[in-house]
């Protein structure tokens, strides 16, 4: 009888567990990310030009280390996305348009709280061609305060933050992001 009442809870505990899992996977982009909607209602930021934080890593395609510094004297947009999140695979082709059309702004992304298969896989399939940090564990997305995903920022040549956007956005926000940081 003692067995069968210690399987039973051991059986109720792991069912509980596994609910609560899934629950957790399917709700996930919410968390992490603000409704498409709100985010699209609230407009980019302009920033007091701050120094940047640092921004450092290993490639997502393994070519070698990163570092913003090194496009120090150009405009850059930093995005932060992962894999699994819905608004970024939404803004996916926006970050693409903006970027087709502005060669003279340096496109920095960081992949963050992603598997690198994975991430590697969704970037090639959309067509970003551009540097990507590997964030796996989220220190470069802690070190911006990064709250939420997708999460876009607008750098100026001097170092400087400019701008920043919370959620998904659009290459005429990105547009406007910049023109306000040359």
């Amino acid at each position: 009888m003692r067995r069968a009442l210690i399987a039973l809870a051991a059986i109720a505990a792991v069912s509980g567990l596994a609910g609560v899992l899934v629950v957790g996977l399917a709700n996930q982009d919410a968390v992490t990310a603000p409704p498409a909607a709100a985010a699209f209602l609230s407009p980019p930021t302009t920033v007091n030009a701050e120094p940047a934080p640092p921004l450092a890593g290993p490639a997502l395609d393994g070519t070698g280390p990163i570092d913003l510094a090194t496009y120090r004297g150009r405009v850059v947009v930093v995005n932060f996305w992962a894999s699994w999140c819905g608004p970024c695979r939404d803004e996916a082709p926006e970050l693409v348009s903006f970027a087709k059309a502005h060669p003279e702004v340096q496109m920095l992304s960081v992949n963050t709280e992603d598997a690198g298969p994975a991430a590697r896989d969704f970037a090639g399939k959309v067509g970003w061609s551009w540097p990507h940090v590997f964030d796996p564990q989220a220190a470069v997305k802690n070190a911006w305060a990064v709250g939420g995903l997708p999460s876009t920022f607008v750098v100026d040549a001097e170092g400087r933050l400019r701008a920043r956007k919370l959620g998904p956005t659009t290459r005429e926000e990105l547009d406007a992001m910049v023109a306000g940081a040359a």
